[in-house]
């Protein structure tokens, strides 16, 4: 995918192969993700699940997003507090969800700075 310039990726939310994820394909094919970080080739993502598959004792150190319209999502999707690095040949256009509001990237952020990496 052309990018501007490195930061322009950051925030966006692309539908990402379970394989590249590396994530058992019985799970589901595919999860949304959010670009927080672009080093060239590789990028660290954060992934989103259904709100309803994470157990309760997890809800508070995943960052809930709520679809609005602007963000391509279909429901209430919790990101990891972590990054995943995928490389950037695994984004394709017609992947591209949507983009999230700054406040929703800034809660992301924040959240993968206290308790991921």
């Amino acid at each position: 995918m052309a990018r501007d310039g490195p930061e322009e990726l950051c925030g966006h939310i692309f539908q990402i192969g379970n394989v590249v994820l590396g994530i058992p394909r019985h799970m589901s094919l595919r999860h949304p993700c959010c670009v927080l970080k672009d080093e060239g080739r590789r990028l660290g993502v954060s992934k989103g699940t259904d709100l309803r598959n994470l157990l309760p004792h997890m809800r508070d150190l995943y960052i809930t997003v709520y679809p609005d319209a602007t963000n391509g999502l279909s429901k209430p999707t919790a990101f990891e507090p972590f990054l995943r690095e995928i490389p950037v040949r695994a984004l394709f256009p017609e992947d591209h969800l949507g983009v999230l509001c700054p406040a929703d990237l800034r809660r992301i952020l924040e959240a993968v700075e206290r308790y991921g990496r």
